[in-house]
């Protein structure tokens, strides 16, 4: 997967309700719309909560990579305003 494709990628988060140091709490697994609603149900199956949210609503990043060789590639994230610089 190049960089860009990665960054474009659907992404998931947890949340944990009071909070993720609190043991026995209710973890809820935010998942972007974007994926097959197949595997949103596969996992509502499998007993996990599971809440969809906005296409491209979760995280924003920006990278680089650099190859073995040396070349550099950079990758921008549709979902906050932002661009990645190298030099």
């Amino acid at each position: 997967m190049g960089i860009q494709q990665a960054i474009e990628a659907p992404r998931i988060a947890l949340d944990a309700d009071p909070g993720f140091y609190t043991p026995g709490a209710e973890i809820t697994l935010d998942m972007e719309s974007r994926f097959p609603p197949e595997t949103v149900a596969q996992l509502r199956a499998m007993g996990h909560k599971v809440e969809t949210v906005g296409p491209f609503s979760i995280g924003s990043i920006q990278g680089i990579l650099a190859s073995p060789g040396g070349a550099r590639m950079a990758g921008g994230d549709p979902r906050r305003m932002g661009y990645a610089v190298g030099y």
